[in-house]
């Protein structure tokens, strides 16, 4: 199965979302200020371009597409620090090189947050 093909049989919007949420907690647990004007979105933005470019060999992968995504999101986030593409004048915690797997409470708690600030209704924000 391509990678075209595997993305298409998930919600990728969702997947973005969720994406968007962990990039966002990781990039602030490391209290710097300036990520060189980048976003976290960005980050995921990248994920997906060099999946679809084949930077990134999901048919090789022995995981759900899902999982492969995460796992990329990951890596291209712990490059980034790696390569010391910002000033780290802030001190970086040493977990933040390893996996890191949010509670479903914080998620919620973050997404809720999220919701709110776009003015979401309480019935958007208990789905």
């Amino acid at each position: 199965m391509s990678i075209s093909e595997a993305l298409e049989t998930i919600e990728l919007q969702h997947v973005i979302n969720k994406m968007t949420l962990y990039a966002i907690s990781r990039l602030r647990s490391v209290k710097v200020k300036s990520f060189n004007g980048r976003e976290p979105l960005d980050f995921v933005g990248d994920v997906l371009l060099k999946a679809l470019d084949q930077q990134r060999d999901w048919e090789k992968a022995k995981c759900s597409i899902e999982e492969f995504l995460f796992g990329c999101l990951r890596s291209e986030i712990s490059n980034f620090f790696v390569t010391k593409q910002i000033e780290t004048t802030n001190y970086i915690p040493e977990d933040l090189f390893e996996p890191e797997t949010p509670s479903v409470d914080k998620e919620k708690e973050l997404a809720t947050k999220l919701l709110v600030e776009a003015g979401a209704d309480d019935d958007e924000q208990i789905v």
